[in-house]
């Protein structure tokens, strides 16, 4: 789902199976994996929605940590939006159907 609140609550629930294993640090680094997808699915759902949304739906402290989140991910080319500091929003891009005939 992409919601880093229910990630790390799994996290925490299993922290003693996951260090006994070995795998607790691997594990750890997947909360940013989960947060790209949770963002991916977002962008493709919504063309316009606000930061504060987008840090209620992945679990994130506040707007301005989802504006972070969206920055760096639209400079990795996670996502195609354009964030709009001062309305506070982002927009997605349009996606072109590299399909569809002329």
């Amino acid at each position: 789902r992409g919601d880093l609140a229910v990630f790390q609550e799994t996290v925490s629930l299993f922290i003693d199976r996951l260090k006994a294993d070995g795998t607790y640090t691997l594990i750890s680094r997947l909360a940013h994996s989960v947060v790209k997808a949770g963002l991916r699915r977002l962008n493709t759902s919504y063309s316009r929605i606000s930061l504060e949304d987008i840090a209620k739906r992945l679990g994130l402290a506040n707007a301005t940590s989802a504006e972070f989140v969206v920055s760096k991910a639209v400079r990795d080319g996670v996502i195609d939006a354009t964030i709009y500091h001062e309305e506070g929003y982002v927009q997605s891009h349009d996606l072109v159907d590299v399909y569809a005939t002329v």
